[in-house]
């Protein structure tokens, strides 16, 4: 299941190569939803860098995450949000 540093490797894993080869970088901010199932419907950046050719794809996160479901004070699964940053380095 996902945490911070597996949502960041689907972003990284998605580094432009045009970005690469030209040692660009950018740090960006996102947001999922996560169901009660542990899919992600939903994904938002919420804050990037100017470097509009290096933003990540969220359908990438949508596609490919899924978390252990969250739980309320019963023990039954909810709803959950998770945020992180992560951020495009050459190399």
């Amino acid at each position: 299941m996902c945490n911070t540093v597996e949502l960041a490797t689907i972003f990284l894993g998605n580094y432009p190569k045009h970005a690469a080869a030209n040692r660009k970088r950018g740090v960006f901010s996102f947001r999922v939803i996560a169901e009660p199932d542990g899919t992600v419907p939903c994904c938002l950046i919420a804050a990037r860098t100017k470097a509009g050719d290096l933003d990540p794809r969220c359908k990438d996160i949508v596609r490919i995450a899924k978390f252990d479901p969250a739980t309320d004070a019963q023990g039954n699964p909810m709803w959950s949000f998770f945020a992180a940053t992560a951020a495009y380095l050459a190399p």
